[in-house]
């Protein structure tokens, strides 16, 4: 947790209370908003790294068909030998 993202994002920088048990209130429940904020961001982090992964697995086979027959796999090429004669 960094201090500039509390004061920027939550106003800690000032508060509009007086005395130490009704700023203590106001910073408890400050940084547990802080906290649930940041739990939500790195679980949206973390759907999006699974998202990312899950395409690259499901690529993974598309791939080694392109590092096996290269770009004739999907009817273009430079080996116009090994081209198929119809186009996808």
């Amino acid at each position: 947790m960094t201090h500039s993202g509390l004061k920027r994002r939550m106003g800690l920088g000032k508060l509009r209370v007086r005395g130490e048990k009704s700023v203590f209130n106001v910073v408890l429940l400050k940084v547990t908003g802080w906290n649930i904020f940041r739990a939500a961001a790195a679980k949206v982090r973390k759907a999006k790294r699974a998202i990312q992964a899950e395409t690259i697995a499901s690529t993974g086979a598309l791939m080694s068909l392109f590092a096996l027959f290269g770009p004739v796999a999907i009817g273009q090429g430079s080996r116009p030998w090994l081209r198929p004669t119809w186009r996808i």
